[in-house]
């Protein structure tokens, strides 16, 4: 073979910093659009993006795995920037410092594109936490519970 063919998908979770409900509805709305365009030109397809008020959700499609570290810095760092210049309210917004990556199959992909888009809905049963803990147990993510929210 002369060529080599990879594609990933990783659904991606981080919250904002100690999970305040900073990303309100007017906020999401320039936010979602603007971290699209951000993965386009970092070459990797944003294949869904969502959320609440404290956290974010994204669906990424990727062929290269060589820069994925950077592209999510790249993620967090640009849209942090966004929202401090163009939002008063967040002058002082961060992200947390990690993040959940987990590996998502094609034959999963719609699923969990419907799991992103109904997050309001989701979270008016669960919190951010109690999701986040279950997705780490989900996929088998070796953790210490009094290190994940610190």
């Amino acid at each position: 073979m002369s060529n080599s063919y990879r594609s990933h998908n990783f659904h991606l979770v981080w919250s904002t910093k100690n999970r305040k409900d900073l990303l309100l509805p007017k906020i999401q709305e320039r936010l979602f659009p603007y971290m699209k365009s951000v993965a386009g030109n970092l070459k990797t397809h944003l294949l869904e993006i969502g959320g609440t008020a404290n956290h974010v959700h994204l669906l990424l499609g990727l062929g290269n795995l060589d820069n994925y570290s950077a592209i999510i810095r790249n993620l967090k760092t640009s849209s942090c920037s966004l929202l401090k210049r163009e939002f008063p309210e967040c002058s002082d917004f961060h992200w947390q410092d990690g993040y959940g990556s987990f590996c998502v199959s094609v034959s999963q992909l719609d699923v969990v594109k419907k799991y992103i888009q109904n997050q309001e809905v989701h979270h008016s049963k669960q919190t951010f936490e109690d999701e986040f803990i279950k997705l780490l147990e989900l996929n088998q993510v070796d953790f210490d519970p009094k290190y994940v929210f610190v």
